[in-house]
């Protein structure tokens, strides 16, 4: 994945250790963008830009930018993908500060939702967050 801002998400993802752990294998993190592989192993997190947009004002571009991510948390157990879209909030909710070579000015959590896919047979717990962006830095 490039150093996009969903890279840059990945990143900050990755920074906690303890998703980390749960999604790296050796050097190969099953965190991407959607879709992934059907092989991936789980758990794993798929990331999703829903939409964008800058931010504007009367006197022109603020330099603000809002992206709305859904982050997908994937396991055969429930508990298992509820537990990693928790660890997933704990790390985005609220947060300000460098992710990558990006700067995140704020994130706020937009809402929860959670499926079953009966073909691969694994859980997807799915949080959705509004991260707002220093795009003067892009």
């Amino acid at each position: 994945m490039s150093l996009t801002r969903m890279g840059a998400l990945r990143t900050l993802l990755l920074s906690n250790s303890t998703i980390s752990s749960e999604v790296t294998t050796g050097s190969v993190s099953r965190i991407g963008p959607i879709p992934l592989d059907p092989k991936t192993a789980y758990p794993s997190i798929a990331i999703q830009e829903i939409a964008g947009k800058m931010l504007e004002s009367m006197d022109g571009y603020s330099g603000i930018g809002r992206t709305r991510f859904q982050i997908n948390c994937w396991d055969k157990s429930y508990v298992s993908a509820v537990n990693l879209r928790e660890l997933v909030k704990l790390t985005l909710s609220c947060y300000k500060g460098a992710a990558g070579s990006f700067i995140i000015l704020g994130s706020n959590h937009a809402g929860d939702r959670e499926f079953y896919d009966g073909k691969l047979g694994a859980h997807q717990a799915i949080c959705d967050f509004y991260i707002w962006w220093d795009i003067n830095l892009e």
